[in-house]
């Protein structure tokens, strides 16, 4: 899944776990809410 936004390498990599963990779909309805909510869950998930 490619995004259009700039993510550092620890987001990425973060953004690859959680894909894995909960599925492209999932993902994919958190983009669609906008960059803003993407960047906050993989904060969040980062931190956990």
């Amino acid at each position: 899944m490619e995004t259009a936004m700039n993510l550092s390498e620890a987001q990425q990599i973060t953004l690859e776990k959680l894909m894995a963990l909960i599925g492209h779909e999932q993902v994919a309805i958190i983009m669609a809410q906008g960059p803003d909510a993407l960047l906050a869950r993989l904060e969040a998930f980062l931190n956990f």
